[in-house]
């Protein structure tokens, strides 16, 4: 066959097929149980919309905001960052637009270095937090910002590694979970305590725990050690060893009551051990400073973040309390994206984190609540990722939500690219998302935590400026090139 055939075949089989796309139902054509579709010229000519999405500007854009503007004076920057608060992608979406929802909690933070106890903000997430993902990075920034060591609560079995603590145990340990698939075990009763899941030891345990090489600086170390615990009907002793000491408590029958257990040490350490002769719950173990600030993070595979209000609220006011907790950070909605939803049962779930918001207001009643929304998830749509079908009409709806019901909301989506933006950052070398395209790779998750804090110390700032303003010069010196050195110095 000549070369010219060959051609003129080629493009006969080309039209052929053209044709059939045209023509062909744009939905389908359904036999029994099986969908056929074909796929339409436009869609094998037309330019990918996330193509043009540039990952590496976003991300600039969100942590250099300040940096990019040439500011003059104080009133400058508040107007630069109102706008920020009003227009921005990695704005904080609040109730009634107001931007001083968080000026209690930051009045907080300022005093936080110099002041016991330290403070605890939670970060409640699904599987994109697991490792200590997303929260490692707003922990380290904030403990440079305000003071404060240690990762925070971490649980008595941690069954997923973690790049910040490594944990073994010997004993006897029975956990129980609000959350997981039906081979986790359920408790005969409602006291979960913060982080969800507790475990019960009838008799001997040891917990043997230390920072990894691979945490940030300031999650090393740490120099006060809390037990969370509860319904033990029998006297427990429980012993702390760490660089060379041993200090043993006696924890007297509490019977279904909580408790905490609290060792202060002579100096920072990086690991240590809990023996606890026994029968106990044990809700967690916080690894902390005696001041400053910690965030702890809390994953929770598979979940949807819609369990919470079924948790004894008196054993959480106990726990929160001791704690000294300040901020909740709930990052759910990926998981109740599932293949098939519907707007009606986008609507339903967006009232039942509604609920869950409720009862947090309830326990913490002065402590704001941020939500952050699932990030752009794709899937594959003839032939090509693509934004999730009513991913959008998800993430408003919980947008909507939130906010009604008196809490902020931060918008990852939003924040990363928009549509199709998962898929921009999956082919970024190295890649920012996992082939799943619905999980970000460490570095990825990294981005995302430095975008939000980024975001949150936008009104930060703004905060200080606008407390400090009638009390400055409102001229700027021309060498203060970063605000924070500035509102350092206001400080």
């Amino acid at each position: 066959m000549k070369t010219w055939q060959i051609t003129l075949y080629i493009w006969i089989c080309i039209a052929c097929l053209a044709v059939i796309g045209i023509i062909f139902p744009p939905n389908g054509v359904k036999i029994g149980k099986i969908n056929l579709t074909f796929i339409h010229p436009s869609e094998v000519i037309k330019v990918e919309k996330h193509n043009k999405i540039d990952v590496d500007e976003i991300y600039q854009q969100n942590i250099q905001y300040l940096q990019n503007l040439h500011l003059q004076s104080m009133q400058d920057s508040i107007t630069a960052l109102k706008n920020f608060a009003l227009t921005h992608a990695s704005r904080v979406y609040f109730p009634n637009n107001d931007y001083h929802y968080f000026d209690k909690f930051f009045n907080k933070l300022d005093s936080s270095a110099n002041k016991e106890p330290s403070i605890h903000i939670f970060h409640y997430g699904d599987s994109q937090i697991e490792m200590d993902r997303i929260t490692g990075v707003i922990r380290e920034q904030m403990q440079k910002q305000f003071g404060g060591y240690g990762p925070g609560i971490i649980p008595a079995i941690q069954p997923i590694p973690s790049f910040t603590v490594n944990q073994n145990y010997h004993g006897i340990a029975n956990k129980y979970a609000l959350y997981g698939d039906t081979n986790v075990r359920r408790a005969p009763h409602n006291k979960y305590g913060v982080l969800a899941s507790f475990v019960h030891s009838p008799d001997f345990l040891q917990i043997n725990f230390s920072t990894n090489n691979t945490a940030f600086e300031h999650a090393k170390k740490f120099n006060r050690v809390k037990l969370l615990i509860g319904n033990n009907t029998d006297t427990v002793l429980a012993t702390l060893s760490t660089n060379g000491l041993d200090s043993t408590k006696i924890i007297y029958n509490i019977n279904s009551g909580s408790n905490t257990i609290q060792w202060d040490l002579p100096s920072y350490t990086n690991s240590g051990t809990l023996s606890i002769k026994g029968s106990i719950d044990i809700y967690g173990i916080s690894l902390e400073s005696k001041t400053g600030v910690t965030i702890d993070n809390v994953p929770m595979r598979g979940a949807a973040g819609t369990f919470f209000s079924s948790i004894n609220s008196e054993m959480m006011k106990y726990f929160y309390k001791n704690l000294n907790t300040q901020l909740i950070i709930l990052q759910f909605g990926g998981n109740a994206m599932y293949s098939g939803i519907t707007k009606k049962q986008i609507e339903y779930y967006a009232q039942n984190i509604g609920k869950q918001i409720k009862y947090f207001q309830n326990i913490l009643p002065d402590v704001p609540i941020l939500f952050i929304g699932p990030s752009d998830m794709s899937e594959n749509v003839q032939g090509k990722m693509q934004t999730r079908h009513f991913l959008v009409e998800m993430i408003n709806a919980l947008r909507d939500t939130v906010i009604n019901n008196g809490a902020a909301f931060w918008n990852t989506f939003e924040a990363m690219g928009g549509e199709n933006s998962m898929v921009a950052w999956a082919n970024m070398n190295p890649p920012l998302a996992s082939p799943d395209y619905i999980h970000f790779s460490k570095r990825g998750a990294d981005r995302i935590g430095e975008m939000l804090y980024e975001s949150i110390n936008n009104y930060y700032l703004l905060y200080k400026l606008e407390k400090n303003i009638s009390n400055k010069d409102n001229i700027l010196p021309q060498y203060l090139q970063h605000f924070k050195v500035v509102l350092y110095e206001m400080q």
